[in-house]
This record gives C-alpha cells, structure tokens and sequence, in this order.
C-alpha cells in the first residue's frame, strides 16, 4: 500500500462510535505504525473531564488493528478477530483531560505465526504517559465472531436449561386463567414444566378446557380453582396450600371493571376489582 502522511483511522480500525479512539494514523511499515488522537468528552472512562489512563491500552490495541488491517495491502477492510493481552503495562500519569493531544507509537518486537508481540507508547508531544508490551493473537480467518456466535447458542440453552429446571419444580397459580390473556399464560408457564393451578370465578368449562390444552401439550395442569369471597372457595385454597406446601407463582390476571368513587364503591365490586 502507497504510504500516506496521514490516514483516517476509521477505514483500519473495527471499532465504532465512541468506541472509535484514534483519529488519524502515519507512517505505517510493516513493523511500526504512529497514531493520533485528542481525549473527548465522549470517551470511555471519562470522569469529571479527565480520562483514566488505562484507556492507553485501548489506544495501542486499536493501533496494532490499525496495522493489520494496513499490511493485508490496499482495500482490506478491518476485521474482528484480534485477541488482545496484556503483558507488562506502566502508566506514569493516572488521567487525561480532555482535549489533549495524544500521540501513539507502536512497534512490532517478534511474530510467530498467528502470534506477535508489540511495545506501545502513549504520550503527549513532551510527556510519555504510558508504555505497554501487548500480545496479540490474529487468526488468519475470521473465527471469533463463530466462537461468539457458538457460545451465545450454547449459553442460551444452557440458560434454557437451567430455567426449565426451575421451573419443574414450581406450582404456579394464574387467576383468570380460563380464557384469552390467562390461558395463554397458563400454557406458556406449563411448556415451562411449572404445575399448573387454573383458576377460574365463574367459568368452570373454559378451565377445564385450559386444563385440556395443557395436557395436550404436554404440561402439568391437573387442577382448577375458583376463587370468590365465599368460604368454600377459601378452603378450596387452603387445600391446595396443603397439597402443595406453597405457591412459588402468582399471576393475577383477573381483573372486572367496576368503576366508581373508591368512597361510594360497593364491598363486592372492590373485591371483583
């Protein structure tokens, strides 16, 4: 590639946003690269105008992505894939106020195969500020966003997992559970492996219906419940506290309108409410 005195970092680098630290790169070999950048606001690790100087480390990293992308010649476009580790890191300054220029200067030290080290400095035009050696992994293939991928799908069903476990062994409680916005919670907390309790004011054949579906499905759902202020109905519940020692879920779905000044509403219509 043609060397430049100045080329705009955006089109080396992956990162975007305020992500996106340096602003310009020069005089790239094969071995070395120079950057620049000025400390903004927007910068990660920024406090009361002042950024702490372990965002050098990101400064140097973006610069050795910055070269890779430059040495793979003209039109390469950068690449996620570069693994990045500290080995040795000083800071002789622990913050950077914005608007300050700096500079930062990377250089290859040895490179074996996918593997290579590099030494970066960070420093303003007087003053060094930081001096880090960083190794560098970069696979010839784009195989971290497929390891990302394969561990987010295998962490989802891990969590899937987990979650269906817990589930199995809760007893979960749905009012209004009979019909529309109950039933269809009824069945999802059922596919989940919880023992369905459907309760139900009125409707005893839509419950039971809802009881059907689930085990249709495959699901737990071997019980109805009414529930209204009536005593049987409370013994109804108390027996089911005793089967079942506790009711790890509540949904309260049901819900009647009856509206009025809460000072001239009824003792049954609160309670329908």
């Amino acid at each position: 590639m043609e060397q430049n005195p100045f080329l705009p970092a955006e089109s080396l680098i992956p990162q975007r946003l305020r992500m996106r630290l340096i602003d310009w790169v020069k005089g790239p070999t094969q071995k070395s690269l120079q950057a620049e950048t000025t400390v903004t606001e927007a910068w990660p690790l920024n406090k009361d105008g002042k950024v702490s100087s372990l965002i050098c480390v990101e400064l140097v990293a973006q610069a050795i992505c910055a070269l890779s992308t430059w040495r793979r010649g003209e039109g390469a476009r950068p690449r996620i894939g570069l693994l990045v580790g500290v080995k040795e890191g000083g800071f002789l300054l622990l913050q950077h106020p914005v608007t300050t220029r700096l500079f930062i200067q990377i250089d290859e030290l040895y490179h074996v195969g996918d593997y290579a080290v590099f030494q970066g400095k960070v420093s303003s035009e007087s003053t060094l500020f930081c001096k880090a050696i960083i190794q560098v992994m970069e696979p010839e293939e784009e195989v971290l966003p497929n390891l990302i991928t394969s561990q987010r799908i295998d962490s989802r069903e891990e969590s899937e997992g987990e979650w269906r476990a817990m589930m199995s062994r809760n007893v979960a409680l749905v009012t209004g559970g009979s019909r529309g916005i109950g039933r269809a919670i009824c069945l999802e907390l059922a596919k989940s492996g919880s023992y369905v309790v459907v309760n139900f004011r009125s409707n005893k054949k839509a419950a039971e219906e809802t009881m059907e579906l689930i085990h249709q499905a495959g699901g737990m759902g071997r019980q109805s419940v009414s529930m209204s202020p009536t005593s049987s109905d409370r013994q109804n519940i108390e027996a089911l506290l005793t089967r079942h020692e506790a009711i790890d879920i509540l949904v309260n779905n049901a819900g009647e309108a009856a509206d009025s000044l809460f000072a001239l509403m009824s003792l049954e219509n609160g309670r329908r409410c």
